[in-house]
C-alpha cells in the first residue's frame, strides 16, 4: 500500500423471499431409506440449525445467483421449483461500514 491507497468497506443487506409448499417440502429434513435425515448431514458440518440453512440458501441466492434449491448440494430430492429463492433487487441496502 502507498500513502495514496484508499480502502473503503461496505455492508450489504438484502431481502430474499423463499417460496415452497410446506405440505410437500421440508427445508430441514428429508426421507432416505424410510428414515428422516438432517438435510446437511455429511455435506456441510457447520450447518447445524434451521437458521443456518436459511442463511445458506440466502447466501447462494444473493452471491451465487441460485434461484432454486434443487440446484444445491443436499437438495437433490427436490424437483425444480419446489423451493425457490428470489432476491428482491429493489430492496438491497448498501452502506459504508
Amino acid at each position: 500500500m502507498t500513502e495514496t491507497t484508499i480502502t473503503k468497506s461496505y455492508s450489504l443487506s438484502a431481502v430474499i423471499d423463499f417460496e415452497y409448499d410446506s405440505e410437500k417440502v421440508d427445508p430441514f429434513w428429508f426421507i432416505e431409506d424410510g428414515q428422516k435425515k438432517w438435510r446437511m448431514e455429511g455435506i456441510y458440518p457447520s450447518i447445524t440449525t434451521e437458521d443456518d440453512i436459511w442463511e445458506h440458501l440466502a447466501f447462494n441466492a444473493l452471491v451465487n445467483s441460485v434461484d432454486d434449491a434443487s440446484r444445491l448440494d443436499g437438495w437433490g430430492d427436490l424437483s425444480e421449483g419446489e423451493l425457490t429463492m428470489t432476491v428482491k433487487r429493489d430492496r438491497l441496502f448498501l452502506e459504508e461500514a
